[in-house]
């Protein structure tokens, strides 16, 4: 009899619309986000790892090494779509039999745990077969285990529903774990810095010096990205330096305390009485 057979799904075709640029190839240790991720895979002992990826992310695919590369001619718009792409793909190159399983994480995970993963798949009984999922301080995370023959239960899912609704379908068994790993994924730039352990005021800087550009132009910034509201409309060259400053990639560029900030704006105050010292005495009691 041949050996159970795991397959990993990478969806990484999503738009990143909340960081602002792909946040796959975001800078992670002395790699990205992406090869982070894989290395945690290739780890594992999976035996195979299909990573679904938009036509257009023409830099990722080199960042994808020992990975079978999906590019569907469409675009996939939900990570569901990349899960079936990848499923089709599994399907008629590999010949999975009803023993195997697949599981998934999503693609923005750079500090999955492959002792989990190893978990993970080591809990899988073909004999009894069901949905392996870690948790952690009794919260569900990832990968998620799918017995192969739940494969074909993705393409039944409805328009308005996720993968993740299968976990209320058919039988799941959580495996605890002490890593709190599976959960961390990546969002939003709070996020990114959070998780490299640099989150501190100047990541609330970063969020207020976005929210002074969006007031000021309706345009969200480029995430992770110096934003200059002068690029949209006429602005002083004072106020867009602080949001300039304010939205450095690199927080040691940002301001780094909010009186600072603040005391910046009084001068730049031309009579249109802002108050900003007592504002500023509200917050600091100062």
């Amino acid at each position: 009899m041949n050996a159970v057979r795991s397959f990993a799904i990478v969806p990484a075709a999503g738009r990143s619309r909340r960081m602002g640029q792909d946040k796959l190839l975001l800078p992670w240790g002395d790699a990205t986000v992406i090869e982070s991720l894989l290395a945690s895979w290739q780890s594992s002992g999976v035996d195979e790892i299909v990573v679904v990826m938009r036509q257009d992310q023409t830099q990722l695919p080199s960042r994808c090494r020992n990975a079978t590369i999906v590019t569907p001619e469409v675009a996939p718009p939900e990570m569901k779509d990349s899960v079936l792409a990848a499923l089709k793909d599994i399907r008629e190159r590999f010949s999975p039999d009803e023993r195997d399983a697949w599981l998934l994480a999503p693609a923005d995970m750079p500090q999955l745990d492959s002792d989990v993963i190893k978990r993970v798949i080591a809990a899988h009984d073909p004999a009894s077969p069901a949905i392996i999922v870690p948790t952690s301080d009794g919260k569900r995370g990832h990968p998620v285990l799918f017995p192969w023959t739940l494969a074909s239960s993705v393409a039944l899912l409805t328009d308005n529903e996720g993968v993740n609704a299968l976990l209320d379908r058919f039988p799941v068994r959580e495996l605890e774990c002490i890593s709190s790993d599976i959960h961390g994924d990546l969002d939003t730039p709070e996020d990114y810095e959070q998780l490299r352990g640099e989150a501190d005021c100047r990541s609330d800087i970063y969020s207020f010096g976005c929210l002074l550009h969006f007031l000021l132009t309706g345009r969200d910034p480029v995430a992770l990205s110096t934003s200059s509201p002068s690029s949209f409309i006429e602005c002083s060259e004072e106020l867009d330096d602080l949001i300039r400053e304010c939205t450095a990639f690199d927080a040691d560029a940002r301001p780094r305390t909010f009186e600072e900030i603040l005391s910046r704006l009084n001068a730049m105050d031309k009579g249109y009485k802002l108050n900003l010292k007592s504002n500023l005495e509200a917050v600091t009691g100062k």
